[in-house]
């Protein structure tokens, strides 16, 4: 079977804890999503039921990642289309609140 790649659009939002990063993959489920992450490069493939000029849609994006998000830590969901993920800070990334004494 042949595929078009097509290049998600992705919206990413910084939240105190991690990173959302939200996709639209129409026609796609849990199944047929594949994520990893190799020397910090982090690579989503979905394949798509979809077709466009008679092929078949694979959507692909590829994030680097910097070292302040705990790539064992991350999590996907799929619901309706849409693919997010949760990329978590590490606890030396995140904000440490320091008590000043009188």
């Amino acid at each position: 079977c042949e595929y078009t790649d097509v290049r998600p659009a992705a919206d990413v939002y910084e939240e105190d804890n991690g990173v959302a990063i939200l996709f639209e993959v129409p026609g796609c489920n849990a199944q047929s999503v594949d994520i990893e992450v190799k020397d910090r490069i982090l690579t989503v493939d979905a394949k798509s039921s979809l077709k466009r000029n008679h092929n078949n849609i694979r959507y692909r994006r590829y994030f680097q990642l910097s070292d302040s998000v705990d790539v064992t830590k991350i999590t996907a969901s799929t619901c309706d289309g849409v693919l997010k993920l949760f990329l978590p800070k590490s606890e030396q990334a995140k904000v440490h609140k320091i008590k000043v004494s009188a």
